[in-house]
């Protein structure tokens, strides 16, 4: 069984894509084999890693025990292979199409709105009304920019960027260091991923940045040339207080969840407790993994995480 050396997955693969690897899973039709092989390597890594997670047998998906596990209408296996095109960044590399034709493809494949979130053909609009008809009973406000989980008291805001960060930002500088990586498409594939997690942990974890920092391609190896790797401790919190539940009644437009939401997934991630995914939506499911991999953590096992690791996820909530 093949194993990624990271956990990059979820930020490799569309939200289409990844939707449907855990319908699969839910259903308990196991991907024949002409299904499986036209996956690409992170398609297949996070359907093995996923199979971990929910505690099923990848061979044999039909064997779950149910018990009082929600789940999805059983599908055909012909409805599988029509649904289930589940390929990853190396595949899309086998075709025709120029890098900003990719890129401009998977930016419309991937559910990165509102709308898209919930894969439907249904507008921004109609959406919104779905929600206050269906699921809340009243409008709820989008959320379209950085969140603020917290704050530091006054003199404690930090001024160096937190370390998993930095290890993100020196990443994107190693990949720029390679030979002719502007004309490489791997390399260039490589360093939008890179950067599309430093996007996302910027949004999230905005509270713990320097005020007014913002990840610069140009000024990316200033940044690293200046760190102190050797600072102790990694992680500062004095003076930080979580937010707590006065959160406001909104949606996040990327990820389709509520602040609220949001939070319980980073209180997960905090405990250090791997939790039953059986319980998760695939948009928390989603989240979830994203931020293991901007933290290094194994999702499928939150229990080999440091407290280095989840710290920046203390919502309050963990006595």
């Amino acid at each position: 069984m093949r194993k990624l050396s990271s956990n990059d997955e979820p930020f490799h693969l569309s939200w289409s894509q990844i939707c449907k690897i855990l319908t699969i899973i839910r259903s308990r039709k196991t991907p024949t084999p002409d299904i499986y092989v036209r996956w690409g390597e992170y398609a297949i890594s996070f359907y093995l890693k996923m199979c971990t997670c929910f505690g099923v047998d990848y061979q044999h998906l039909e064997a779950t025990d149910c018990g009082n596990k929600l789940l999805l209408p059983e599908t055909s296996l012909k409805e599988q292979e029509e649904h289930t095109e589940c390929s990853g960044v190396n595949q899309l590399l086998t075709t025709n199409m120029s890098y900003e034709e990719r890129l401009y493809q998977e930016e419309h494949t991937e559910c990165s709105g509102v709308n898209q979130l919930f894969a439907t053909n249904m507008s921004y609009e109609e959406r919104v009304n779905q929600l206050e008809h269906e699921e809340v009973g009243y409008s709820l406000a989008i959320h379209t920019g950085p969140f603020e989980f917290g704050s530091y008291s006054s003199g404690k805001t930090p001024d160096y960027i937190p370390y998993h960060l930095y290890l993100l930002v020196k990443e994107a500088v190693d990949i720029m260091k390679r030979s002719e990586w502007h004309k490489n498409t791997n390399d260039l594939i490589d360093l939008t991923r890179v950067e599309a997690k430093i996007r996302f942990f910027c949004t999230y974890f905005h509270s713990h940045l320097p005020t007014d920092w913002e990840y610069r391609r140009d000024k990316a190896g200033s940044v690293v040339a200046g760190y102190d790797t050797t600072r102790q401790p990694r992680y500062d919190m004095a003076g930080y207080t979580p937010i707590g539940d006065r959160v406001e009644d909104e949606l996040d437009d990327k990820s389709g969840l509520s602040p609220k939401e949001l939070m319980d997934v980073m209180s997960i991630i905090h405990s250090r407790k791997t939790p039953t995914f059986w319980e998760m939506g695939w948009q928390e499911i989603i989240f979830y993994c994203k931020l293991c991999s901007c933290f290094g953590i194994d999702y499928h096992c939150l229990e080999a995480a440091s407290e280095d690791d989840v710290c920046l996820m203390n919502m309050g909530r963990n006595g």
